[in-house]
């Protein structure tokens, strides 16, 4: 009867221990054997002329399959993908996919980079469930291809969200007796003209969109004053139309507007760049 050792991967024939088909079927699939001095026969019995056999018997730390590390090396890649255009975004547009995050965001690009090298090194021994080798397996192209679907949702969320970035400040009703400002949290906007349909910040600057137009302008929030003063086509600020709004609708009163901005003028509240004519 064939001898078998206790992990199943050394079989006892003719009284030489060789490899069974479990030893090499993990062989195969990227296995690496270690040097045991465990004995693990089935005979508890001294015999000198066998007994270096057991005392050198490989036993075997199974490792993930190719297919599993080809996968974790993928979403290391991909992830280093994500931490070079959150860097490029950050340099040459000042923004980046985790602008959420605050001050965190500008240290993200470094955890991008760091968590896809960890799955890159480790990809032989972390925990992860098996996937077969992509050219071998539909259900493996699948996990790829929806792997690549979810990066791209996410990554046009992101910069959705980025790209539409609103001060929570400036949501609501602003009012002058010349004019009324509706900014809606979804970015959506309505003025007394009804000339502007949207609104958004971009590079600290209000921006108001027409339907073919927009334009920029610096602002500021003092008390419950809105100060405005747009850009001209050069980017130079006109100071001299400086405009101001009141929050809610009490700014369509004159008394009321007029009371607020002298208050305001004679506490020294004024922005230094708002001087109108």
């Amino acid at each position: 009867m064939t001898q078998v050792s206790d992990d199943g991967f050394w079989q006892n024939i003719d009284g030489e221990w060789v490899p069974t088909q479990k030893q090499l079927d993990a062989v195969e699939n990227g296995s690496i054997p270690y040097e045991s001095n465990e004995m693990l026969g089935v005979n508890s019995e001294s015999n000198p002329s066998t007994d270096h056999l057991f005392q050198i018997q490989p036993t075997f730390e199974v490792n993930n399959s190719s297919g599993t590390q080809d996968y974790i090396a993928f979403l290391g890649y991909t992830l280093i993908a994500f931490g070079i255009l959150d860097f490029v975004l950050a340099v040459f547009l000042d923004t980046n996919i985790t602008f959420f995050l605050g001050i965190l965001s500008y240290f993200t690009s470094i955890f991008f980079w760091s968590l896809g090298g960890y799955l890159i090194a480790s990809k032989e021994s972390i925990p992860w469930f098996d996937v077969e080798k992509f050219s071998e397996s539909n259900q493996a192209k699948m996990i790829y291809a929806g792997t690549v679907a979810g990066a791209l949702v996410l990554l046009l969320l992101l910069a959705g969200l980025a790209g539409n970035d609103l001060d929570e400040n400036l949501i609501g009703t602003w009012t002058n007796p010349a004019d009324e400002l509706n900014l809606e949290s979804n970015g959506d906007m309505s003025d007394s003209s009804g000339s502007f349909e949207s609104w958004y910040i971009d590079d600290g600057n209000l921006v108001l969109e027409e339907e073919e137009y927009y334009y920029v302008f610096k602002y500021t929030i003092i008390d419950d004053i809105l100060f405005l003063a747009p850009y001209d086509v050069d980017d130079k600020l006109l100071e001299e139309e400086c405009i101001a709004y009141v929050e809610g609708s009490s700014g369509k009163t004159n008394s009321v507007y007029s009371d607020k901005l002298e208050a305001a003028e004679d506490d020294g509240k004024f922005p230094t760049w708002c001087q109108p004519e």
